[in-house]
């Protein structure tokens, strides 16, 4: 079906999108995440366990295997728990992994969660192992909860949002090893992802429906008053 217009996000998509919708306007509009007002995270005892979270369904794209597999690593010197928001068909599999492991008193697998809030209050590090996404909201709720984030290399936009000393890192290569290094690493990082305003203030629910009502604002007043294609959707995502 014929399209008028297609938002997208990241921009680093357009290049693909061209070449798959020639014919298409292409206009990027961010994704705004559930929460955006950048809160400090609250300091911790150094003797005190630290809290990682996981928060994605339990399929294959998002890999929790890895994330798992890193924290049975790194929880080999370190007091750490690990916190799995979501559910999926991998949820036996990846429960009887973590009990080979040993670690069914460390892993708590808590099933979907609607909303993330109390997890990141609690949580000091956010895990990102996926092997490919558009753009994680996911990272966006945790950096602006204070949290910091260690992920693959899933998404163009990672680069942009943890390029700042203290937010988080990116690991190259998809072994546990070099995941729970980089876990330990951050860790012993003071707490604190700095100021994510300028980063968030664009996502914000108002900013993104401003850019769709003008989008469709000028879209409807294109000439004869309707898009150019009498069956086309104004705009997609």
């Amino acid at each position: 079906q014929p399209l008028d217009a297609l938002a997208f996000w990241p921009p680093a998509l357009q290049p693909e999108l061209v070449r798959l919708l020639p014919a298409t306007r292409l206009v990027p509009i961010r994704n705004p995440p559930i929460r955006v007002t950048a809160r400090p995270c609250r300091s911790r005892p150094p003797g005190e366990r630290r809290n990682l979270l996981v928060a994605g369904r339990l399929v294959p794209q998002k890999n929790v295997a890895l994330a798992i597999e890193a924290f049975a690593i790194a929880a080999g010197t370190r007091d750490l728990s690990l916190s799995i928001a979501g559910d999926g068909p991998e949820r036996a599999t990846l429960k009887a992994r973590a009990a080979a492991l040993g670690l069914a008193g460390r892993v708590h697998f808590l099933g979907h969660v609607p909303n993330l809030e109390a997890l990141l209050d609690r949580a000091d590090l956010l895990l990102v192992t996926s092997r490919f996404e558009g753009t994680p909201a996911v990272v966006y709720e945790a950096l602006a909860a204070g949290v910091p984030v260690v992920a693959t290399p899933c998404a163009p936009v990672l680069g942009q949002l943890l390029d700042h000393k203290g937010r988080g890192r990116i690991v190259q290569g998809d072994g546990a090893p070099e995941l729970a290094q980089a876990i330990l690493a951050q860790l012993a990082e003071p707490l604190g992802v700095g100021d994510m305003t300028a980063e968030l203030a664009p996502h914000a629910p108002a900013a993104i429906a401003t850019r769709y009502t003008d989008l469709f604002t000028e879209l409807l007043a294109a000439p004869g008053g309707s898009p150019r294609h009498p069956h086309a959707r104004p705009a997609a995502r």
